[in-house]
């Protein structure tokens, strides 16, 4: 639970940021048009702390809650006197109404605008800036002993260079390729990299325990901590990235299938004694691990060798940025379409802020595992995805939401850029306070219990 509410602090502090993007490019929008702005607010609710600008039109504020911000254009006090008189009378020239429906609108669509300029900037970062990933080069482990013996099997620690002629980057490839020929009856020629010669040879598949036909490899990793989940039962043991596991249950670990091994037998309530190196000391523990439907599960990842690439050019990089903003808007708009084909893909389709912030903060963790330029650029590639979610959100005719107002806009451009009755705008507003405090309500509720595993109605 503490882990989750970590993550969500760090999905939070994204997703504020986000949002208040977004009511930046109102307030850029209002100052281009010549319109005031009432309020501009860190944070919601009550202000804690609060100044006046220079020009004394517009109040800085930071709210008691800390969840992003809004924009408070001036318009509300000429709305409030228009509707008691039941007409239009005189507009201030600060006054969102005093302008033509077409620059309303544009005040309207910035948000969305800059939180597509956001997440072009975002994925920029992301294309163009150098990292490292975990190279998932194709060495394998041989699981069965026997096969080891074998001159017609693969070995542990064999580096696959070539399948069948096919150049293999990866161990996905090779597993990928090594699965469509498990019922060739006559192998598949590898050319693999063994004891430090590369070798050529038939491999032939043979039946497994389970009654399949296999080649009975696995992906090799080094014995070596490459990430520990905080909090979890293995932290508490002191167990740390970077530390070299030597032994579990008394069996000695020299690649992370032997650990598998050791502890498969283990049933709920048995404890597991491992023994593993920092700074030349061996240290000694024993716990009981976590089990889920009867498995035990390990809240630690064995280290994978890093490979450093180089960032794409500053084009490309441009080119890939506004392609990849483009599609996040367009996957968005297939997501939300699906929801009216079938009303199940409601829950998969819309994640609130407490399901979207945990997100971030994981994937910013799994990020960590690898390097801090990983994370830096896992969070940029999943906030560029929030950022251009909320642009075409808020562009739907929907009640507090921008694009009704770009409706009422169009739709008075239509009928000669005259304002609508004020007791119209009075309707749309009450609707729009109405329709968000019950969505508010319907997401943060069924997210926050989806989040945390909690009781309650949905």
């Amino acid at each position: 639970m503490l882990q989750k509410i970590i993550f969500s602090i760090t999905g939070y502090l994204v997703i504020d940021t986000i949002i208040l993007v977004h009511e930046a490019g109102h307030f850029l929008a209002a100052m281009i048009t010549g319109t005031d702005v009432d309020i501009i607010s860190f944070g919601i609710g009550k202000a804690i702390w609060s100044k006046m600008s220079r020009n004394g039109i517009t109040e800085i504020r930071i709210g008691l809650l800390p969840l992003g911000g809004y924009c408070r254009i001036s318009g509300e006090r000429e709305l409030k006197k228009s509707i008691r008189r039941n007409a239009w009378g005189r507009i201030n020239p600060g006054s969102i109404y005093y302008l033509s429906p077409a620059k309303r609108i544009f005040i309207y669509l910035s948000g969305s605008a800059l939180n597509f300029i956001f997440s072009c900037m975002l994925l920029f970062a992301f294309f163009a800036s150098p990292y490292l990933e975990n190279d998932q080069q194709a060495k394998v482990i041989q699981t069965d002993a026997l096969r080891e013996q074998s001159e017609s099997s693969f070995h542990s620690e064999d580096l696959i260079l070539f399948l069948n002629g096919t150049k293999i980057d990866n161990f996905f490839d090779a597993y990928s390729l090594l699965s469509k020929n498990s019922r060739n009856s006559h192998g598949i020629e590898a050319t693999i990299l063994r004891n430090g010669e590369i070798i050529t040879k038939k491999i032939i598949p043979t039946l497994s325990e389970s009654g399949e036909m296999s080649f009975g490899i696995t992906k090799y990793e080094e014995p070596i901590i490459g990430r520990v989940e905080n909090f979890s039962a293995e932290y508490d043991i002191g167990l740390r990235k970077g530390d070299e596991m030597l032994e579990a249950n008394g069996f000695e670990i020299s690649n992370s299938y032997d650990f598998i091994k050791a502890a498969e037998n283990l049933t709920e309530g048995d404890r597991l004694a491992i023994t593993f190196e920092r700074d030349g000391n061996a240290y000694k523990c024993e716990y009981a691990p976590h089990f889920d439907n009867g498995k035990p599960v390990f809240n630690f990842a064995f280290r994978n060798a890093k490979k450093r690439h180089a960032g794409s050019g500053l084009l490309k990089s441009a080119g890939l940025a506004f392609k990849g903003a483009l599609d996040f808007v367009i996957s968005t708009a297939k997501g939300i379409a699906s929801v009216f084909t079938n009303i199940s893909n409601l829950k998969y389709t819309f994640s609130g802020p407490a399901r979207a912030s945990l997100a971030v903060g994981q994937i910013a963790d799994v990020g960590f595992s690898v390097s801090l330029s990983s994370a830096g650029r896992a969070i940029f590639y999943i906030a560029a995805m929030i950022s251009a979610s909320i642009c075409f959100i808020n562009l739907l005719p929907l009640p507090a939401l921008d694009g009704s107002g770009i409706v009422v806009g169009l739709f008075e451009i239509c009928f000669g850029n005259k304002l609508l009755n004020p007791l119209t705008y009075k309707r749309i507003n009450t609707t729009s306070q109405i329709f968000t405090i019950l969505l508010l309500a319907i997401i943060w509720v069924s997210d926050t219990i989806m989040t945390y595993n909690l009781k309650g109605p949905f």
